[in-house]
């Protein structure tokens, strides 16, 4: 299974703190961004050897997007749900990664 989004992704996106965070946090944010896409995004397709198609421009973004979302979450006072050592946040894929991962369709005979 090929990754989504790379930390050069990140550092190339419109997340511009992205260069601040160290290399193995970005890497497990992304690993962590790219479960959560997964879950919600369409299943990709796959070729005659079994491998998953590269994934379209739209989901490395939300991986990347998804992945400045838990950052800012680590970040921010609020709702601990977890832990002494490590604080996790409860936060759901915002409207914007969601919109990428399954965009709206149009409605039929309109337009």
């Amino acid at each position: 299974m090929a990754a989504w989004a790379t930390p050069a992704d990140a550092l190339a996106s419109t997340w511009k703190d992205a260069g601040d965070v160290p290399t193995p946090i970005l890497e497990e944010l992304l690993e962590a961004a790219e479960e959560q896409c997964r879950e919600f995004a369409p299943v990709l397709p796959v070729d005659d050897l079994g491998v998953e198609v590269t994934a379209p421009v739209r989901y490395r973004l939300a991986v990347v997007y998804q992945a400045r979302e838990l950052w800012a979450a680590g970040r921010r006072n609020g709702d601990v749900i977890a832990g002494d050592t490590y604080v996790i946040r409860a936060k759901d894929l915002t409207s914007t990664v969601r919109q990428l991962l399954r965009p709206r369709r149009g409605r039929p005979g309109i337009g």
